[in-house]
């Protein structure tokens, strides 16, 4: 057997999750992961770890922004941005509300909510991967929730998706799966 499809058999996958913790700031209640989440290969020899190249990009999941008609003063600008790291057979997420993103006042609260990576799903890896002996690569899918609590009579903003992550993307799954899936956006 080849040190490839050695690797192949002993490579598994662990999906990490986190306690889930609230934070607020002002008027903003985040319930999210305490640490980092997604999806760690498990069996990788040092030899191929160490061949494995980490990339890392951003990317706002939510943005929300309303101005007061009469007063024209900011009463919600709210963010989130979410960060991943991937490598082929793993990937991890954090989120953060950036500084320029976490206001919410005169009784307009904000509640944000990211809950622990879904199942596990595993995609074949493109040509050229078979050496490593890395034959899958992960996908998981992680809800995200926002709630915009404005006074009466404005419209409450709700809005609920399921943020795909990817070993081998990133974010997405490289056009087997978009990078958001069953987005809902209510005003009610």
């Amino acid at each position: 057997m080849s040190d490839a499809q050695i690797a192949a058999v002993e490579i598994g996958y662990d999906i990490l999750k986190s306690s889930i913790s609230e934070l607020q700031e002002g008027d903003i209640y985040f319930n999210g992961p305490s640490s980092t989440i997604g999806v760690r290969a498990t069996g990788l020899t040092d030899a191929v770890r160490g061949k494995l190249k980490t990339k890392q990009t951003s990317k706002r999941i939510f943005s929300y922004r309303w101005v007061g008609e009469v007063t024209q003063l900011e009463k919600v600008n709210v963010k989130l941005d979410c960060y991943v790291q991937w490598n082929g057979p793993e990937v991890e997420v954090t989120f953060q509300i950036p500084a320029d993103g976490n206001r919410a006042r005169l009784s307009n609260d904000v509640k944000l909510s990211v809950g622990n990576p879904m199942s596990l799903e595993t995609l074949p890896m493109p040509t050229g991967w078979e050496k490593t002996g890395i034959t899958l690569f992960p996908v998981v899918r992680i809800p995200v929730s926002a709630f915009v609590d404005r006074p009466w009579p404005r419209s409450n903003y709700k809005e609920s998706f399921l943020l795909v992550v990817s070993g081998l993307y990133g974010f997405g799954s490289g056009g087997f799966f978009s990078t958001y899936e069953d987005v809902v956006q209510v005003e009610d």
